[in-house]
């Protein structure tokens, strides 16, 4: 089973904000730093300024002083208040010996320049040392930070003193932490701006498109290749729902052509089974041919003279128990003939002549003439027949075999209080003819072989199970069919198509 994966909007949208933000961060700090250095610059310049304003205007002060050498300014002196009027937190004032004029109680800080004291004694601009640290995070700001400015007095010409003054700097380092802050609020804030506005952008553009891929091709797993993508949006996008769309088309055409092969398959198939129950068909048929023309030669002659004596002597005898027997075997015999007949009836079937009639009235008339024998004692039929249909082309005497038939069958399928329907209309330029009844039905495997010569559900001396194979060949021979619907328990029902006259 493969690792879960994060989806690609997550990874793009989480990529794109830490690649902004880092970018972001880092120019934010690097202009925090531009400008901490010149605020550094700008806060050094004007403490340089103030110092070298106080010098000059201490300088002829300074130069008795410095002719005095124990001279020494008094407490009450106006110098003694100018560290916090300059915004200095400890200063001193020293001779041209670096002996100290003026201090106060935190002169103890600037003990660690005295360097700058002795570099002072040769250079005319100030000196600056600075001790400063900053921190890249915004709660927490470096502490104790000042610079200290050294700066030697001179007056026409020659240095009577030596200033030192140190200015703290913790102000500034409060500004660029709260800059800091700011700056972190802002790349967060613009961050998000810009990750959401990612987030939509990838969501119209890329992630909807692909989980409508996805979908489609779900739908197209499933078997619909009728759902089409939308091919709007950036152009690697829409190539791809174009590429998808030909795919679609491309499968559709595939499937089409499948289909109608298939159907083309399936109509040979079919035609290959009819040509093969034709030609087994045929094959019985011939074989039932040589049969019935050798029974012909070799039992239609002696059967004939059987059938003859046997008749002459039902005549001659008296009623009783031997004009019972020869009546009996008369009637075997005579079943026997009509064996004969029928074998040599559907082995060599006359081609009669057709005629154009109305297959209702020949329907109407098997009906008329099973009701005269007595057929359907016991039996409801129905006749539900309108009263002129299509002329059809076919022999009268065969297509009312073929209803005689049917109706027989039809009859004997069913129990006592049974009921036989026939009914007929047009559709199609056909003319169809059914007779349905709610006897017993058949089973798949018994339906398959009704048309069979010889094959018969029906009891020993009931049916010789040629009487469907007969009606089957008289409908095939004038281009029509008979189709059946049959349900075990549910009944039959038997339909004859014939094309009507055009």
């Amino acid at each position: 089973m493969g690792k879960r994966r994060f989806g690609l909007q997550a990874e793009v949208v989480v990529s794109i904000a830490l690649l902004m933000g880092a970018a972001l961060l880092f120019s934010g700090l690097l202009i925090l730093k531009i400008a901490e250095t010149q605020i550094l610059d700008q806060r050094l310049a004007g403490a340089s300024l103030v110092l070298q304003t106080t010098a000059r205007a201490l300088a002829p002060d300074l130069a008795q002083m410095a002719e005095a050498p124990s001279g020494s300014f008094e407490d009450d002196h106006p110098v003694r208040l100018l560290p916090a009027q300059l915004g200095a937190t400890a200063w001193q004032i020293l001779d041209r010996d670096l002996a100290p004029l003026v201090q106060d109680d935190r002169f103890g800080r600037l003990m660690f320049y005295k360097d700058d004291l002795g570099l002072a004694r040769y250079g005319e601009g100030p000196l600056f040392s600075v001790s400063y640290s900053t921190s890249l995070l915004p709660f927490a700001g470096s502490a104790d930070n000042f610079a200290v400015l050294t700066l030697p007095v001179r007056h026409e010409g020659q240095r009577v003193a030596t200033m030192q003054a140190l200015f703290p700097l913790d102000d500034v380092s409060r500004q660029l932490l709260e800059a800091r802050r700011v700056a972190l609020i802002y790349v967060g804030l613009y961050g998000a701006i810009l990750a959401l506005f990612g987030m939509f952008l990838l969501r119209r553009n890329v992630i909807r498109p692909v989980r409508m891929l996805i979908e489609s091709t779900r739908q197209v797993a499933e078997g619909n290749l009728e759902h089409k993508l939308s091919e709007d949006g950036p152009r690697e996008i829409a190539e791809l729902a174009g590429a998808f769309n030909t795919m679609i088309e491309a499968l559709s055409h595939s499937r089409a052509q499948t289909e109608a092969n298939i159907e083309v398959l399936e109509r040979t198939n079919r035609d290959l089974q009819q040509a093969r129950r034709e030609l087994i068909l045929s094959e019985k048929m011939a074989s039932v041919g040589h049969l019935a023309a050798g029974m012909g030669h070799e039992i239609g002659n002696p059967l004939g003279a059987i059938i003859g004596y046997l008749g002459f002597l039902k005549q001659e005898l008296p009623e009783g128990r031997e004009a019972d027997v020869i009546g009996r075997s008369l009637e075997e015999a005579e079943r026997i003939n009509r064996l004969v007949k029928d074998l040599l009836d559907y082995a060599a079937p006359g081609r009669s002549e057709g005629e154009w009639l109305d297959p209702s009235a020949v329907a109407r008339d098997a009906c008329d003439i099973l009701r005269s024998q007595g057929g359907w004692k016991d039996r409801r039929l129905a006749v539900d027949l309108p009263e002129g249909l299509p002329a059809v082309f076919i022999p009268r005497h065969k297509l009312l075999q073929v209803f005689v038939n049917l109706l027989l069958n039809a009859r004997d399928a069913t129990s006592a209080d049974g009921e036989v329907r026939i009914s007929g209309g047009t559709t199609d330029q056909s003319v169809w003819i059914a007779v349905a009844d709610n006897g017993t039905g058949m089973a798949p495997e018994v339906k398959a072989n009704i048309f069979d010569p010889f094959f018969t559900t029906k009891f020993t001396g009931k049916g010789r199970g040629l009487g469907l194979s007969v009606s089957h060949r008289i409908i095939d021979e004038a281009a029509g069919r008979i189709d059946v619907e049959s349900e075990p328990g549910r009944g039959s029902v038997f339909t004859v198509w014939l094309k009507e006259q055009g």
